[in-house]
C-alpha cells in the first residue's frame, strides 16, 4: 500500500492538532501514560510519529505546581480528561497484517481530514522506538520559539513583550518580518472619569513560573501583575501555548471588587500591530465579504467595520498579506460570560504607540473589550493562527473546522 501524501493536504489540515481525550481511551485509562508511542504508516512502514499527553487541573487547564490547582486525577497516568496530542498531517493510511510494531497494538485512532478523508494512526504499549521530530521548541530562559514556519522573541522577563517575530516566506518590504509586535492596554477612569489611567505592556510583568516543553504543544505558566503606581493593581494567570503553526494565549484576570470600583468606564484592547503591511486586506465574522484595506488612512468602509465589532459568537478576524503571510484571529470567551466585544483598528504610517519597533500603524488590529466584570474572573482565549495563505477556503468554514476539533473515533485491538 502506498503512504498517504502528505505535502498536498489542505493548509488548515497541516495546522491542526488532534486531541484525544483519555476516557475514549477507556480500556488504557489508569496506566502510565510513559508506557506508550504513537505510530502510523508512512512508506509503507509503520513508525513512530510526534506526539505527547497533556494533563489537566480541575479547572480545564494544563496542569502546573506552580498553578495551585489540583490535578484532575493522577500524575503520570492516563485520566478520563488528559488529552493525546498529535498532528493530523502526521496520520497515515490504515495498516494491514503485514505491518507489525515492536510493542502492542491497544489502540486504531482514526481521523477525519477536512475532505471528509480518513486516516489512522496507532497507539503502542512497550515500544522501544522513539520519533525524532519535534515541531515546536521552546526556551523560557531564552525567551524564544521556534518551529519550521515561525520564531518569536520576546523579553525573557515579559512575554508579553515581543521583540521579533519571523516568517521567513513572508515576502513584504522587510522579508520574513510581517509583525511589529503584540499590544495590550487598559483604559479607564480612576476614582473619576476625568483622571485618566492607562496601562501597558510594560506595566504588564509576564513573570514565568514553569513551563512544559512537547513536540507538538509546549507550554508555560506566568503570573501576570499588572503595576500601578508602583502597587500591584490586579493579577492573572496567563498560560501560552505554542504549536507548529499557532500561538496561544489563555487568560484568568483576576480583580478585586474594591479595586474594580475605583474605575470607570474600563476597556481592554489586545492587539498585533503590522510591519508596514500595505496592500494587506483584512475581513472580520459580523463584516460582510468585501476585504477592507491597509493603505494608511481609515475609510468609511473601516469605520463601519469598526461600528459593527464584533460579538462572542462571532468573533474572529481575518489578515492576509498576499505576500505569503496570513492570520486568523480567534478570541473565546465562556458562554456564560458575556463580555462586550468589539473590533479595534488604527492604520496610520505616522502614529507613535510603544513599544514598538517601527513608527506607524499598519495596521494596528485586534480586539476591544468595552467594559470589565465588576467582581470575580473573567477568562479570555485568543488563538492566533499563521499561515502562508489559507488557500481559497472561506473564513467562516476555517473558524468552524478550527473551533470544533478533528472528527476521531477509538477503537480497541
Amino acid at each position: 500500500m502506498a503512504s498517504a501524501d502528505n505535502t498536498d493536504l489542505h493548509i488548515i489540515d497541516k495546522q491542526r492538532v488532534v486531541e484525544v481525550l483519555g476516557s475514549a481511551m477507556s480500556n488504557i485509562v489508569g496506566e502510565s501514560i510513559e508506557e506508550f508511542t504513537l505510530f502510523s504508516v508512512k512508506d509503507d512502514a509503520l513508525v513512530p510519529v510526534p506526539f505527547q499527553f497533556n494533563e489537566y487541573d480541575i479547572e480545564g487547564y494544563v496542569y502546573f505546581k506552580s498553578s495551585k490547582i489540583d490535578v484532575d486525577g493522577f500524575i503520570s497516568v492516563l485520566d478520563d480528561n488528559d488529552k493525546l496530542l498529535f498532528m493530523l498531517s502526521d496520520a497515515g493510511p490504515q495498516k494491514t497484517a503485514r505491518h507489525r510494531s515492536d510493542g502492542e497494538i491497544v489502540e486504531e485512532i482514526t481521523v477525519q481530514l477536512s475532505t471528509g478523508e480518513e486516516r489512522f494512526v496507532y497507539l503502542v504499549k512497550g515500544s522501544r522506538l522513539e520519533p525524532d521530530t519535534q515541531y515546536v521548541r521552546y526556551s523560557t530562559e531564552l525567551g524564544q520559539v521556534e518551529t519550521d514556519q515561525y520564531s518569536l522573541r520576546v523579553d525573557p522577563d515579559n512575554a508579553l513583550n515581543w521583540i521579533k517575530f519571523d516568517w521567513d516566506n513572508f515576502t513584504g518590504k522587510d522579508q520574513g518580518d510581517p509583525l511589529d509586535t503584540m499590544k495590550i492596554r487598559i483604559h479607564a477612569g480612576v476614582v473619576t472619569p476625568l483622571t485618566k489611567l492607562s496601562i501597558g505592556n510594560r506595566q504588564m510583568v509576564a513573570e514565568p513560573l514553569e513551563e512544559r516543553p512537547g513536540p507538538i504543544r509546549a507550554t508555560t505558566q506566568y503570573k501576570i501583575t499588572a503595576i500601578v503606581l508602583g502597587i500591584p493593581f490586579l493579577t492573572m494567570n496567563l498560560q501560552i501555548h505554542r504549536s507548529a503553526y499557532t500561538i496561544t494565549y489563555d487568560v484568568r484576570v483576576e480583580m478585586p471588587e474594591t479595586r474594580r470600583r475605583l474605575l470607570h468606564n474600563p476597556t481592554l484592547s489586545l492587539s498585533l500591530d503590522g510591519n508596514a503591511l500595505y496592500g494587506a486586506t483584512y475581513r472580520t465574522a459580523l463584516g460582510p465579504k468585501a476585504h477592507a484595506k491597509v493603505d494608511g488612512k481609515v475609510s468609511a468602509f473601516e469605520e463601519q467595520l469598526v461600528e459593527r465589532g464584533l460579538n462572542n459568537e462571532h468573533n474572529w478576524i481575518w489578515l492576509t498579506s498576499g505576500k505569503n503571510f496570513d492570520i486568523v484571529a480567534i478570541l473565546d470567551v465562556p458562554k456564560d460570560q458575556h463580555l462586550p466585544l468589539g473590533f479595534f483598528l488604527k492604520d496610520d504610517p505616522e502614529v507613535v504607540d510603544k513599544p514598538e519597533r517601527y513608527v506607524g500603524q499598519l495596521p494596528n488590529i485586534g480586539y476591544l473589550i468595552k467594559d470589565l466584570p465588576k467582581k470575580g474572573f473573567f477568562f479570555i482565549n485568543i488563538n492566533l493562527h499563521f499561515s502562508d495563505g489559507i488557500e481559497g477556503m472561506d473564513p467562516n468554514q476555517y473558524v468552524d473546522l478550527m473551533n470544533t476539533g478533528v472528527p476521531y473515533t477509538v477503537s480497541q485491538l
